[in-house]
C-alpha cells in the first residue's frame, strides 16, 4: 500500500531524503523534457507531480505519525470519510512507473505529436512518422498550408505530452 504526502514548495527531494533516512521507501517520479529558455532549448529533469511524494507503507510500519513531522513534508493526504491516509494500490504505482519509463525512454510511435527542438525548424510542431536510421526521424510538418515530410536528427525531436 502507498500513501501520498504533500510537500513544502520545491522541497520534494529534501522530503524524500528525510523520509528515506527514517526508513521509509519513497517514490518521486521524474520526467525528462526540453524547454525553450532564453532563446535555446534546455534539457530538464522535472518532478512529475510537483508538491507530492509517494510513500510505501507496510503492515508492520508503526511510524506513520512521524511523516507529518518530517522536514520538507507539509502533510499527509487524508480520506475525508475515514480520516485515514489516502491509500494507493501497488498496481496504481506500477502503472505510473510504466508511464514514466515510457516517457523518459524517448520512444516514439507513428502518429505521436512532436516538436522540433533544434536547427532551422526550431519550435515547429509535427507528427512523428518513422525512424529512418539509428539517429534520424521522419516528421510530417503542416507548414504554409502544405504537408511536408522532413528528416531530422532524432535528438532534435521531443514528444509532446
Amino acid at each position: 500500500m502507498w500513501i501520498l504526502a504533500r510537500t513544502k514548495p520545491k522541497k520534494e527531494k529534501w522530503a524524500e531524503e528525510n523520509l528515506k533516512n527514517q526508513g521509509f521507501m519513497t517514490y518521486l517520479p521524474y520526467l525528462h523534457s526540453k524547454r525553450y529558455v532564453k532563446n535555446k532549448w534546455v534539457a530538464l529533469k522535472e518532478v512529475m507531480f510537483s508538491g507530492y511524494l509517494f510513500i510505501k507503507v507496510t503492515e508492520n510500519t508503526s511510524k506513520i505519525h512521524k511523516i507529518n513531522n518530517t522536514f520538507g513534508v507539509s502533510k499527509l493526504l487524508l480520506n475525508r470519510d475515514t480520516g485515514l491516509p489516502h491509500a494507493l494500490s501497488n498496481n496504481e504505482i506500477e502503472s505510473l512507473t510504466k508511464i514514466v519509463k515510457k516517457n523518459n525512454s524517448g520512444d516514439m510511435n507513428k502518429g505521436d505529436e512532436v516538436i522540433i527542438t533544434n536547427g532551422a525548424q526550431n519550435k515547429l510542431k509535427g507528427t512523428f512518422l518513422s525512424k529512418t536510421k539509428k539517429s534520424r526521424a521522419k516528421i510530417l510538418l503542416d507548414f504554409l498550408n502544405k504537408k511536408h515530410e522532413v528528416i531530422v536528427d532524432l535528438s532534435a525531436v521531443q514528444k509532446l505530452i
